[in-house]
């Protein structure tokens, strides 16, 4: 192998416009998601319309069936390819990384935005009882990443530890690795509720019950950026997958939960078919996005800047549009439209010009 198609290799492998572009996508679906919630009929939200339709609780639950496990799978992902693409540099600068690009955006947006939702939602700019915060709102993802950042080295010795597995293994099929996945997620899972800890508040921003659901999904990605033929495998999960798997997850979205075999059952169904839901959104991401184009590279631009600001423009016009006498189709698609168009302007127009919005909103110094 010449040195041209060799460095071309290296670089192919260190660059994945496709899973970029994927996770942009993944970040808009926010605004998709919180704008059905305001036209749910039986989704109690922040805000809703006295317009509602049984349509928007099904997509509400279709969302909430792969979006942030995809997240957290392609954010590991990315994560390994990062720590390899630099080795040098170390966890230490990867962390501190970690922490402008995250830390800095939550606290800033927190800080800002989350008083003027707060006011429009309570007329005023702070809970008043004294001994409340001001929600997080949309934001626990990033706080979630963040407690997950200092566990990478221990992620990486997992990771390790089944790369020798993996690597002895002749053949791997695409449902083995869709059940790979489930089943390690169900595994943390009862590990974590094990302990009688697991639904209690840490420093009210997340839970070990929450962690357990995102960590399973970002070590699956770290091990498939670093074995080639897990990727291939997960990639092969047949598009029609998706359609057993979205029945059962929406089928299973509000069966309560008891301590019993037959509800551990369900769940172990539950994350196959989030599991296989995931498989086929990465799959899709590969699909649809083979190459780098001018509407990736705005997706992937751009789709940060939108998620931080969506929710309260999501708050805003649909308080706006909230008396109006229209077609319940409309209203959604006016405030998903005007939210989508605003953020993608406030990126252009004010984060990505200037260097101290960048660092402020993008965490990019």
């Amino acid at each position: 192998m010449d040195g041209t198609v060799a460095s071309r290799c290296v670089a192919e492998r260190f660059r994945d416009s496709a899973l970029d572009a994927g996770r942009g996508i993944l970040m808009l679906l926010g605004v998709v998601l919180h704008t059905s919630n305001i036209y749910a009929e039986n989704d109690e939200w922040l805000l809703s319309d006295d317009a509602s339709s049984p349509f928007f609780d099904l997509l509400v639950s279709a969302i909430h069936s792969f979006r942030m496990p995809a997240f957290f799978l392609i954010a590991g992902y990315f994560c390994a390819l990062a720590l390899a693409k630099r080795p040098f540099r170390g966890f230490r600068s990867y962390l501190a990384d970690r922490l402008l690009r995250l830390g800095v955006p939550l606290l800033v947006v927190w800080l800002l935005l989350s008083p003027v939702q707060y006011w429009v939602l309570h007329d005023s700019w702070w809970p008043l009882d004294g001994r409340s915060v001001l929600p997080l709102y949309h934001l626990w993802f990033l706080v979630d990443l963040l407690v997950l950042s200092p566990f990478v080295p221990a992620f990486q010795s997992l990771v390790r530890a089944a790369m020798v597995r993996l690597e002895a293994i002749e053949s791997l099929a695409w449902w083995e690795s869709v059940l790979l996945l489930a089943l390690g997620t169900m595994a943390v899972s009862l590990l974590v509720r094990a302990t009688h800890v697991a639904y209690v508040p840490v420093f009210g921003l997340t839970s070990l019950y929450r962690l357990s659901m995102a960590a399973p999904f970002f070590v699956f990605g770290m091990l498939v950026f670093e074995v080639p033929r897990l990727k291939e495998a997960f990639l092969a999960t047949p598009f029609w997958t998706a359609v057993p798997a979205l029945a059962v997850s929406l089928t299973l979205t509000g069966v309560p939960w008891k301590a019993s075999f037959a509800s551990e059952l369900l769940l172990v169904s539950s994350w196959l078919a989030t599991a296989a839901l995931t498989a086929v959104v990465i799959r899709a991401c590969y699909w649809l996005f083979p190459r780098r184009s001018s509407f990736t590279q705005v997706v992937a631009e751009s789709s940060y800047s939108v998620y931080l600001f969506h929710h309260v423009l999501v708050i805003l016009f649909g308080v706006a549009i909230l008396d109006e006498a229209v077609w319940i189709g409309v209203k959604f698609l006016f405030v998903a439209t005007a939210t989508s168009i605003t953020g993608i302007a406030l990126h252009y127009l004010l984060i990505s010009r200037f260097r101290l919005t960048r660092m402020l909103l993008n965490g990019k110094a």
